[in-house]
């Protein structure tokens, strides 16, 4: 932990140290809001598996557009100059694959957000998934053949197209308002317009189609108000995955939150923590015997306290 603390710290101090020396090249003057919004913005830098490279995203303010453009970079972690990796304006969210080949990331590029593959070895990176729905929060599997991500779609819908023939009946209805019948309606910038983020698996080499493997849950897969990439991980053996979710009737009113794991062939999934408090961020052992996770629990005062547990 700690050498990977120190390989992140020599990473970002590289990066920042590149865009200093540019500034420096500048006239100086007095730092004003153009300046700052025109600052091109790191951010996500994944070591490689090897320790060697660092790949990581910037976004560059596009004016034009009211937008930032972000591709995927790397640069090695020893000496180099950094190298871009896309040119899309529309990448994001780079992860490392176990054998450090090949980089999965999810890009916008063609309309929704979906996962696309780079390999290292050359060539365009190739999409891997074509939901209606899109994707977000990927995950290697640890034997790298299997691709774990996220989609929000109808609990009700079976496959794809139902998602798509739903979403399409609400585009064309003149009728544009929230209707909202249950708590939580909306968090942050975003409505929930009843969908929920499911759990996906899908083949790296793009064999079979993307499955469902929380398939008819009422839940969201990492919870949509306080979860994160670290709340879905696989296990050592890569066969099953274990993730976060928050199941109470009312959960815009829950401090709770419980662990629960899925086969990634598919099949029952199992609650594994039941105590109050907000279970998250499972790490299997590296036998695949043990699990730790983070919990934030209410004290008397109220107050929340973050505890580290082991769970067999």
């Amino acid at each position: 932990m700690k050498g990977i603390f120190l390989r992140s710290a020599a990473v970002t101090a590289l990066i920042l140290a590149c865009g200093f020396e540019i500034a420096a090249q500048e006239a100086k003057h007095p730092i004003a809001f153009d300046d700052m919004i025109k600052m091109h913005r790191v951010a996500e830098p994944q070591i490689s598996p090897d320790g060697k490279w660092v790949a990581y995203t910037v976004a560059r303010p596009d004016m034009d557009a009211n937008r930032n453009a972000t591709n995927l970079w790397m640069v090695s972690t020893t000496s180099g100059a950094p190298q871009q990796l896309t040119q899309s304006g529309h990448d994001s969210s780079p992860v490392w694959s176990p054998n450090g080949k090949t980089i999965a990331f999810l890009s916008s590029r063609s309309g929704d957000s979906q996962v696309y593959l780079l390999s290292l070895e050359g060539g365009e990176a190739q999409k891997l998934t074509k939901l209606s729905t899109g994707a977000d929060i990927v995950k290697w599997s640890p034997d790298g053949k299997t691709i774990a991500f996220t989609s929000s779609v109808y609990p009700d819908c079976k496959d794809d197209d139902c998602n798509s023939k739903r979403d399409a009946e609400k585009e064309k209805n003149k009728v544009k308002a929230h209707v909202a019948e249950h708590l939580l309606y909306r968090h942050w910038t975003h409505w929930n317009e009843g969908k929920r983020a499911h759990l996906f698996v899908v083949p790296a080499d793009g064999s079979a189609a993307p499955r469902d493997l929380t398939a008819g849950v009422n839940y969201d897969v990492p919870p949509d108000e306080r979860g994160g990439p670290g709340d879905i991980n696989f296990s050592p053996d890569s066969k099953e995955l274990c993730f976060t979710a928050v199941t109470d009737k009312i959960e815009a009113i829950s401090t709770n939150g419980d662990l629960f794991t899925v086969p990634v062939a598919g099949g029952e999934i199992k609650r594994i923590t039941t105590q109050p408090g907000f279970d998250g961020e499972p790490v299997y052992s590296p036998d695949g015997k043990y699990q730790r996770r983070e919990r934030a629990e209410e004290n008397s005062r109220r107050h929340l306290q973050r505890r580290d547990f082991l769970q067999p």
